[in-house]
């Protein structure tokens, strides 16, 4: 069993967000600080790379943080997890 401490440790939160106006997708942070449009599909994040135009250019103030164990659930969807910008934790 887990002790208090261990059990309210800081987890980190992978950085991904829901816009409303955007339902087909889910916006990511990568690990290079930019902010990317993320297709609902497996493998996703494997599309969203900044040549093919999918940086999210619209807005800060309109990105909704998931739910930690929903973003978790995310990242593992679209492989946000593979490549050498992944998806960011904080």
């Amino acid at each position: 069993m887990l002790s208090l401490h261990e059990q309210t440790r800081h987890q980190p939160v992978p950085k991904v967000y829901a816009v409303d106006d955007m339902p087909e997708f889910w916006v990511a942070e990568g690990t290079d600080g930019s902010l990317y449009a993320v297709p609902k599909q497996p493998g996703g994040w494997m599309s969203s790379d900044p040549a093919r135009g999918r940086l999210f250019m619209d807005q800060p103030e309109k990105l909704q943080p998931l739910p930690t164990d929903e973003a978790r659930s995310v990242v593992w969807f679209v492989y946000g997890d593979v490549g050498n910008i992944v998806i960011a934790e904080a």
